[in-house]
C-alpha cells in the first residue's frame, strides 16, 4: 500500500500549474492534475510543468489503500465524481473524509463509510462548488480495509487445515508471545510441519487472494514480514481464513475459485518472517476499518471441538 497525494489546482484564466513530487520518509506521494475536459482514470502526471486554460477547481487528496483498491476521479472539474475500483473478490470498506474544505458541497454527509462490493467500479461521492462564482478548495482523504464490517462470525468448528489422518503439533497459539500479539494475528495458530505438506481448506469459500511468489524466509531480516506466501479465503459469513508461510509456487487454486471444506489448496513452506517450516492459520474479519482475528475451535473425532493450545498434537479427521 502506498499513501498518495493527488494535487489538482484550478482557477479561471490561470495558465500554469506546477505539480511537485513530495517525499516524506519512505512514503511515495503521487500528484495528479484535472482539467476542464472530463477527468479519466489515466490523467496522471509526476513532477511536470503543465499549461492548460481554463482551470476551474482546486483540490488535494490523501489516500491509504490496499493494493487492489483504487480511487479515481471522473465527471468534470466543476462536478467531479469519485469512484472506487475494487479488484478484490471480496467487499471493502472505504472511509471518506474532508480534512479541509472551502465553498464545497458533497452528495453525502461526511465523514462517511461505504461498503464497496467485490469486483466493482462504484461511485461513492460527488462534489461541487456551493457558490459556483467563487473559487473552491478541498482536501479529501480516503482509507480502505478489506472485508464487510457487518460480517458475523459463524462459530462452528473448523476442519483442521491438513490431510485427513495426519497429525501436527501446535507451536504457537492464541496470544503467542513471539508473533501473535497484534489484533490482526492474536487469535492465530502455528502448526510445525515439513515443507511441502499438503494444506487443505478449513472451511468452504471463495479464493480472495493468492501470494506465492516468495522463495525465502527467516527472522534475520524484517523485510521478510511482508514476504510470506499466503492464501485468503472468504467464507459465507463474511470472515476470511488466512493460510500463511506457504511454499514457493505451491498454490493449487486461483483468485475467484470456489473451494470446498477439505480441498487441497497449497503446500506448506517456510517463507516470510518464520523461524522454521510451519503453517500459520487465522480467521479474520473487518471490525470497522480494522482487521482483527477471531477465536475459533477445530473439529475433533466423534464431534468434539478443540480449542487450539500451544504444545497440543492435533489429528485431522
Amino acid at each position: 500500500m502506498h499513501p498518495a497525494v493527488r494535487f489538482l489546482v484550478a482557477r479561471k484564466k490561470i495558465h500554469w500549474i506546477i505539480l511537485v513530487m513530495v517525499l516524506l520518509g519512505a512514503t511515495s506521494w503521487c500528484l495528479q492534475a484535472g482539467f476542464s475536459k472530463p477527468l479519466t482514470d489515466s490523467a496522471q502526471w509526476f513532477g511536470t510543468l503543465l499549461y492548460q486554460d481554463p482551470l476551474e477547481a482546486q483540490a488535494l487528496r490523501i489516500e491509504k489503500l490496499p493494493d487492489n483498491v483504487e480511487i479515481v476521479t471522473r465527471g468534470n472539474v466543476s462536478h467531479p465524481v469519485i469512484y472506487v475500483i475494487n479488484r478484490y473478490h471480496l467487499p471493502v470498506e472505504v472511509e471518506i473524509r474532508l480534512v479541509s474544505a472551502e465553498n464545497v458541497s458533497t452528495s453525502v454527509a461526511l465523514p462517511a463509510h461505504v461498503i464497496v462490493p467485490a469486483n466493482s467500479d462504484t461511485p461513492i461521492l460527488s462534489l461541487w462548488a456551493t457558490n459556483p462564482k467563487q473559487t473552491w478548495f478541498y482536501l479529501d482523504s480516503y482509507q480502505a480495509v478489506i472485508g464487510d464490517p457487518n460480517a458475523q462470525h459463524n462459530a462452528r468448528a473448523y476442519r483442521l487445515p491438513f490431510k485427513e489422518g495426519s497429525s501436527f503439533p501446535i507451536t504457537q497459539s492464541f496470544g503467542g508471545s513471539f508473533s501473535h500479539t497484534h489484533i490482526e494475528s492474536y487469535y492465530a495458530v502455528d502448526f510445525a510441519m515439513p515443507e511441502g505438506t499438503p494444506i487443505h481448506a478449513a472451511r468452504a469459500g471463495i479464493i480472495a487472494e493468492v501470494n506465492d511468489n516468495f522463495s525465502q524466509g527467516g527472522v534475520e531480516d524484517v523485510a521478510f514480514v511482508n514476504r510470506a506466501n499466503s492464501i485468503r479465503i472468504l467464507h459465507d459469513d463474511g470472515t476470511m481464513a488466512v493460510y500463511a508461510h506457504l511454499g514457493y509456487h505451491s498454490a493449487q487454486v486461483q483468485v475467484g475459485d470456489k473451494v470446498q471444506t477439505g480441498q487441497f489448496i497449497a503446500r506448506s513452506g517456510n517463507t516470510g518472517y518464520s523461524t522454521g517450516p510451519h503453517l500459520h492459520f487465522a480467521v479474520q474479519k473487518n471490525a470497522g476499518m480494522q482487521l482483527i482475528t477471531v477465536p475459533f475451535e477445530f473439529q475433533a473425532v466423534q464431534g468434539a471441538n478443540i480449542t487450539p493450545l500451544s504444545g497440543t498434537m492435533l489429528t485431522a479427521y
